[in-house]
């Protein structure tokens, strides 16, 4: 009988498991905007119907972050 390999072990040889430094760096990107987006939805009450423009302004607001502190700015997703 063959035997299946667990991630743990495709993990432990550096394949499909392994996070590349530009997925680390759009998941940190994502995540630092929906915290943003969150603490704008919570500023208005968690109203109804305005996530998406708590998540654009977030998105306007962390870029224009970076760019004040001179961080480059990513590649197109």
């Amino acid at each position: 009988m063959k035997r299946s390999k667990n991630l743990s072990e495709e993990g432990e040889k550096g394949n499909p498991t392994e996070t590349s430094k530009n997925d680390l760096d759009i998941k940190s990107r994502e995540e630092n905007i929906a915290v943003i987006a969150y603490f704008k939805a919570q500023a208005r009450g968690f109203r109804e119907n305005a996530e998406l423009d708590d998540w654009l302004a977030a998105e306007r607001e962390f870029e224009d972050a970076r760019l004040e502190t001179g961080i480059p700015q990513g590649k197109d997703i």
